[in-house]
This record gives C-alpha cells, structure tokens and sequence, in this order.
C-alpha cells in the first residue's frame, strides 16, 4: 500500500463502515483472533512480535515506513506510510477495523496523541510500548537526582524520574523525537486516553542478533580482546534487567492479546537481573573465553570504557506481575539467548581478526 492521495480518499470511503464492526468485539478473559494494527512492526523488536501475534491466530496490519525488509507471516497485511500522518494512521485503524493498536514506536507526546486520536471510535485497547528509564534510579543513575537509590528489584509502583527529556542535552543535532523522546509522557497520555483501554509495557535492555545498538556486542568486543577486564568501582555489581528479543517480543505478544492487562502496566525481561561482572562472565562463556575481572578507580580503564555514571543506583526491574498475572513465560531463556546471539556476532566477524587490547 502507498501513502498517496488515491490511497486515503480510498481509506476514508471505508472508514465510517468499518467503525461499528471494529467496537463489536466482546471480551472474556482474554482476547482471541483480534484485529490488530501494529506500528513499527518491522524493527529489532516489532518484527518478532509480528510472528509471535500471528502464530496466536490474530488478523495483523504491520503499518511501516517502507525503509526496512521483513518477512512476514502469511497474512499479514501492511501498509506503507508515515506515522506521523494523522490522516493515513487514522485511515488504517478503520479500514482494518482494528480491535487493537500495538504501537512499538510511540517516543513522544505527540506520537502517543496521534495514535490516541487514529485509533480513538475505532479500536478498543492501546498498548504502548515503554521503558525502564521512566523509573527515578534512572535518574539517579546519571546524576539527575540525589534521592537515595531505590529498593530493588523496581516494580510497576516504583518511584519515576522527576527530570524530563533525558536525552534533549546529547541530541541537539539529531532528529527531533530524540530531544523530545520522554517515556513518561507517552504513557501519561495512553493510561489516562478517554474511549481506549491503555496498557504499558516497560522494556528491558534487550539484546539479540539484530541489535542496532549491539548491547551484547560490545560485551562480546571486550572479552574478546582482552582477558582481563577491567570495571569502575561499584560497577561489577550494578545489576540492570535484560531480555532476549525473542522473549521479549512474547512478552509483548502475552500483554496484547490478554484482556486481563487492561489499564494495567508491566515490566517484561528475565526473572533476574545479573550483575554486570555475571553478564561478562555469561558472554565470556558463550564465546568459550575465560576471563578474570577487577574494579579499577579509572585510570587503567581504556577511554571508550568509562563511564560517568552512579553504580549505586541499579536497574533491576520485577516481572513478577507479567507472570503472575498473565502466565508469561520465557520461549528461549537468557543462557540460549546469549548463545545464539554470541554465536550471530561470531559468525559476523569470522575470517578477520580481533584486535587483542593491551588492556
């Protein structure tokens, strides 16, 4: 599908008919064979999120930018266009006569209004996908708030940052949803979106073969080159909760098609949080490395290593209510996750060679 003039009177001229099929649907306890409109569903996240829906039997319409390849299941519909059109947005949810609308992409309070406003008469529920940064040790974190670090793990009731915009400083010349990207907002305006039953699912650091920010990767880079590795005070126990792609996209797949998450936010990743020291020893295995580490006060750690940051304050969140609630549980595991993306990034580099730090 386009985006084109043709494609929205199209849209429209279907639009108002679509409407009640789309209210029509009744819930139980949990929602089976929904429509479900999904936004950014071809990305590291989106897309096995796609497959885990459809594999529950759901009608699919993965609504992209047209930028990125993916390979869909049978029967999954997309459509091609900007999701900052509202016309175009708004024009999909109806014609598709969507029951849900996942959005993986909502960065801002303008991307959060713009779905409220396109699925807003058509579709029941929201889902809205959020962050882990949204708590107050994020804050504490990076040196944005003094209040003492928080019990761990973090759950859904913990306390959130009080500081706004944490990336406008670093991103005066990017894009404008990084300066404005705020976690908070996005979920402010789906919970509180009149006519939708909003949910909030707050990620983890996720990590899989596909990483565009390659979390593990640079794990991987580390123990690769060297077998000593060298940590700031206080970071080796730091702990933040991480999540294999595949099981986060279940994750996902679990709130979206439950019912039972209606008005209601969760944390998804692991069932525990390894330390930073634990997780090099993790990736140092898969690689079938050995590795000793010690904390240093700075000086020895290479430049690219240091980080200016408050080990004390931890990012362990509880997944305890996605589980409890909902039944989720994990498809892979994080030892097989780690495995295969160690393995992924092996493959990548096979035929050059690694150079060993002196460090």
């Amino acid at each position: 599908m386009g985006g084109g003039p043709g494609f929205h009177t199209s849209l429209e001229a279907r639009f108002y008919g679509s409407v009640n099929a789309a209210r029509t649907h009744v819930t139980s306890n949990k929602l089976v064979m929904s429509r479900i409109v999904v936004i950014g569903g071809t990305g590291f996240i989106g897309g096995p999120t796609v497959h885990r829906l459809a594999q529950r039997g759901h009608e699919i319409m993965v609504v992209h930018r047209g930028r990125s390849r993916a390979d869909f299941p049978d029967g999954v519909e997309e459509a091609v266009g900007d999701r900052d059109d509202q016309r175009f947005l708004r024009g999909v949810v109806g014609t598709f006569r969507a029951n849900i609308v996942l959005d993986c992409i909502s960065y801002t309070a303008e991307h959060a209004q713009a779905v409220i406003e396109a699925a807003a008469g058509v579709a029941q529920r929201l889902v809205v996908v959020s962050s882990a940064d949204v708590y107050r040790n994020y804050d504490g974190l990076r040196h944005r708030d003094a209040a003492p670090p928080d019990p761990l793990p973090l759950a859904e009731d913990a306390p959130l940052r009080h500081t706004r915009f944490p990336y406008r400083e670093s991103a005066l010349a990017g894009p404008n949803w990084i300066r404005d990207y705020e976690k908070l907002a996005v979920e402010a305006a789906v919970m509180g979106a009149k006519d939708l039953d909003g949910t909030s699912v707050r990620l983890p650091k996720v990590y899989g073969g596909a990483d565009p920010q390659r979390h593990l990767q640079t794990y991987l880079q580390r123990v690769m080159r060297t077998d000593e590795i060298l940590l700031e005070v206080g970071q080796s126990t730091w702990r933040w909760t991480r999540g294999y792609v595949e099981d986060v996209a279940e994750a996902l797949a679990t709130v979206t098609s439950d019912d039972r998450s209606i008005a209601r936010t969760f944390n998804i990743g692991d069932a525990d949080a390894l330390t930073e020291a634990a997780w090099f020893r993790a990736v140092a295995a898969a690689a079938g490395r050995t590795i000793t580490i010690r904390e240093d006060l700075g000086e020895h750690i290479p430049l690219p290593y240091r980080q200016a940051l408050n080990w004390r304050y931890s990012l362990e969140t509880s997944t305890a209510r996605i589980r409890s609630e909902l039944g989720y549980r994990e498809v892979v595991g994080r030892p097989e996750g780690i495995r295969q993306t160690v393995d992924a990034a092996l493959r990548k580099t096979r035929g050059s060679r690694l150079r060993r730090s002196p460090t």
